[in-house]
């Protein structure tokens, strides 16, 4: 797997990533443009693996892995262990037989929550390389205010402007009431919009 290459008045860099490009766009009071989402072949390919097709598992697993590993790699800024958090995600399908994702024609999001709470573990291990990685030092200043933050406003943060999740798909990623994403998404802002203006 590889990693994802990627208010007051902030100086706005000129090359910015998708992700990086919708976060500023936030912290200035700007509108965000609309989003769309692609329909595929899981379902089929997770019934395959039911029957113990390994084809398919590769399959499935060249189709999510990646985005998989750039979600958990920008949560936890460690190369190791947001590849620790793919795997066992991945292999939990493997082993159960798919049985482990509930609603098969939304395996991305399956997958989401399961990397999610793969993060949360590995953040409570205290496995938060924030600053070690060979990006951090080439990050654009939203990213690294996402960086900066704590790991549950930094998982919320990260879902709504690099996954573009709205609160709801926030709250079922991290298995949270919508007040609580709420909350932390507040405070998250507040806290980037600070290390932006400050920096």
């Amino acid at each position: 797997m590889h990693a994802v290459r990627a208010g007051r008045s902030f100086s706005r860099p000129r090359a910015l990533g998708e992700a990086a490009e919708r976060l500023w766009r936030s912290l200035a009071g700007e509108a965000e443009p609309a989003r769309t989402a692609a329909q595929d072949v899981d379902p089929l390919l997770l019934d395959m693996i039911a029957g113990g097709d390994m084809a398919a598992f590769r399959t499935l697993t060249e189709r999510h892995a990646d985005r998989g590993y750039g979600l958990a790699l920008r949560i936890l800024r460690s190369q190791p262990a947001a590849e620790a958090v793919v795997q066992d995600a991945m292999l939990a399908v493997w082993t159960s037989r798919a049985k482990a994702v509930g609603d098969r024609g939304a395996f991305a999001a399956w997958l989401r929550g399961a990397v999610v709470a793969g993060c949360l573990e590995a953040l409570r291990a205290g496995h938060d390389g924030a600053g070690e990685t060979a990006d951090d030092a080439a990050a654009t200043p939203p990213e690294r205010a996402l960086a900066a933050l704590p790991g549950d406003q930094r998982i919320a943060m990260v879902l709504a402007y690099h996954e573009g999740l709205d609160n709801a798909g926030i709250a079922g990623a991290m298995r949270l009431p919508q007040e609580a994403v709420e909350a932390l998404l507040k405070a998250g802002r507040m806290a980037a919009r600070e290390a932006l203006h400050g920096g």
